[in-house]
């Protein structure tokens, strides 16, 4: 009986965990493709100081739907190559100032080899 209830508390932990891994994974996936779609809807408000209220919103819209095509394109060529991981754990290293910068570099390019073969 106590073995099941533990076994039972230890199977709610690990779905909390598995949870909580599947979010966290969610939202670097989306800071990849929110970043395009940030810059590329500045560029597009751009448009307001130069065209009428339609053709701005229409150069909006295109510039937004183009931003989200290329970060879910980089997004995916991040996860399938380095991983997203990886690739946030990269952007905020500081391998120059620990003193291992060029260790880390070929670190990742060797596993960004391997999984490219």
């Amino acid at each position: 009986m106590l073995k099941s209830i533990i076994l039972f508390f230890e199977k709610i932990f690990e779905w909390h965990l598995y949870f909580l891994g599947c979010l966290v994974f969610l939202l670097l996936y989306l800071q990849i493709v929110i970043v395009p779609i940030f810059f590329m809807g500045v560029l597009g408000s751009i448009a307001y100081l130069h065209f009428d209220h339609f053709t701005a919103s229409s150069l909006i819209v295109g510039c937004l739907l183009l931003g989200l095509l290329v970060g879910l394109y980089w997004a995916e060529r991040t996860r399938r190559g380095l991983g997203i991981i990886t690739f946030h754990a990269y952007l905020l290293s500081t391998p120059e100032i620990d003193g291992h910068g060029t260790h880390l570099r070929s670190e990742i390019k060797k596993q960004h080899n391997k999984k490219a073969a």
